[in-house]
């Protein structure tokens, strides 16, 4: 059954019922990143492609913080990550945003890093009070920056680099603080090539080494970016990255702090990757090729079957493995496995989402994501029969319990860079085509609801 939609679903993506959705909000609604609270297992954050999801009771009810009360684009993934006291980064074009820890309100922390491009944000795993941001705007000089107190004030690291790097990824060592690599290139020009660089600092960014890195362009592959996807726990040299690609993503290690890569994984459509506290467990995934898993530290990977097909992103708590999956093919958008990925138990599905978070009249959640929630429901719940079971005051339930299991927090945020019933193939369909309805009345809606503000004011 599972493959008979997958193939369907691949077919009406392309198909113009769907155009309309995509020129609107560019993708389909599905999470991409998963970042656990450092300090409080109750607290996870998933991000999607219409703002962020997220739960302060483990996964029993979650919330809807909306694109408008974030300042995103409608086609970025702003990068994400949680403090030690629960403040939330958010890494956007638009510049850094801060979230108080009930995620009722962000704003921007540092007037410069408010109107920079900031690409990438990251936790110091040693320390998660601590954590660093990276500007990527063109035409002007970019640097990391960093807080030590979960966010609220920002320094500069170091001396800017030159403005014609652009840079992708930042990252920490667990093993030493001190270490820093970041991923950039000089973009192309009608006479030169694209130069990427991968970047290392042994004195926490104070100075930085830059090593040349080989895109693969022949006729059957084309490198493209490159990003930093994890540091080995016990050895700062030892670094994965990730390299986009068409037709194939790439996963590489060096074992050399950046000077030199092998290669031990290709797929096209690479969006997850994750690896186990010590290190001797690493997993990607490909929302094409379903889940891979590796017990040789990331030298050799093997298929695991039967657990998700659609893998768009991965994280890892404990003994815990994290998905995001597709809600329509796999079952849940949020998944947890116990086992390395041959099962998971589903922790979200779009349609049980509970509202947005309980803040105060005058908060921006609640007076700009409020209003638009009914609309948002309406895209995942078509019919009052299908909307599962209510609660006393009419307000859906958050769906079957989750156990939010025993696993000690995380010792770090996932990176800087994580079921009502079944159905059948052909009630999935039918789900499915009324979410993609749904999302294109959703956006006229909003541009109607623009326009006449505009007016109003």
């Amino acid at each position: 059954m599972r493959r008979l939609f997958a193939a369907f679903f691949a077919l009406l993506v392309a198909s113009p019922l769907f155009a309309p959705a995509a020129r609107a909000n560019g993708r389909f609604p599905q999470s991409s990143q998963i970042v656990f609270h450092p300090r409080d297992m109750r607290v996870i954050t998933a991000r999607t492609t219409f703002g962020l999801l997220v739960t302060h009771d483990a996964g029993v009810t979650w919330s809807w913080v909306c694109e408008e009360a974030l300042d995103f684009r409608p086609t970025e993934d702003p990068p994400i990550a949680r403090m030690g006291d629960g403040s939330t980064l958010v890494a956007l074009f638009a510049g850094l945003r801060r979230g108080t820890p009930d995620d009722c309100d962000f704003v921007e922390p540092d007037a410069t890093l408010g109107s920079a491009v900031v690409i990438d944000n990251c936790v110091d795993p040693s320390n998660v009070d601590r954590a660093y941001a990276l500007t990527s705007s063109g035409g002007r000089e970019n640097q990391p920056w960093l807080t030590d107190d979960d966010g609220a004030t920002w320094t500069p690291v170091g001396d800017p680099f030159e403005s014609a790097i652009l840079f992708e990824t930042i990252e920490v060592a667990p093993s030493d603080p001190q270490r820093l690599y970041l991923t950039g290139a000089i973009p192309p020009t009608s006479t030169l090539p694209r130069m990427p660089f991968v970047f290392r600092s042994t004195n926490g960014g104070l100075a930085w080494e830059r090593y040349a890195f080989p895109l693969e362009i022949t006729a059957t592959q084309r490198d493209k970016n490159i990003f930093i996807s994890a540091i080995d726990p016990d050895d700062p040299d030892r670094i994965f990255v990730r390299v986009s690609g068409d037709p194939d993503d790439r996963l590489l290690i060096s074992d050399d702090g950046g000077q030199s890569f092998h290669e031990v994984l290709r797929m096209p459509v690479m969006r997850g990757f994750a690896r186990s506290d010590d290190g001797a467990t690493v997993y990607a995934g490909s929302d094409a090729r379903g889940l891979w898993r590796s017990a040789d530290r990331g030298e050799t990977f093997a298929p695991v079957t039967g657990g998700i097909e659609r893998v768009n992103c991965l994280a890892v708590r404990g003994d815990e493995l994290w998905a995001c999956g597709n809600d329509y093919v796999d079952g849940f958008t949020l998944g947890r496995s116990i086992d390395g990925g041959a099962n998971f138990e589903p922790v979200l599905r779009f349609k049980f989402l509970a509202g947005v978070p309980e803040c105060a009249a005058d908060s921006p959640v609640t007076m700009l994501c409020g209003p638009a929630f009914p609309d948002l429901r309406a895209m995942f719940v078509p019919s009052e029969t299908d909307a599962g079971p209510r609660g006393d005051a009419g307000e859906l339930d958050a769906g079957p319990p989750f156990d939010a299991g025993t696993a000690a927090p995380p010792t770090g945020t996932g990176g800087c860079c994580a079921v009502a019933g079944t159905r059948s193939s052909g009630g999935r369909a039918g789900t499915l085509l009324a979410a993609v309805v749904a999302l294109v009345a959703l956006r006229m809606r909003r541009r109607r609801a623009s326009r006449i503000n505009a007016l109003l004011c």
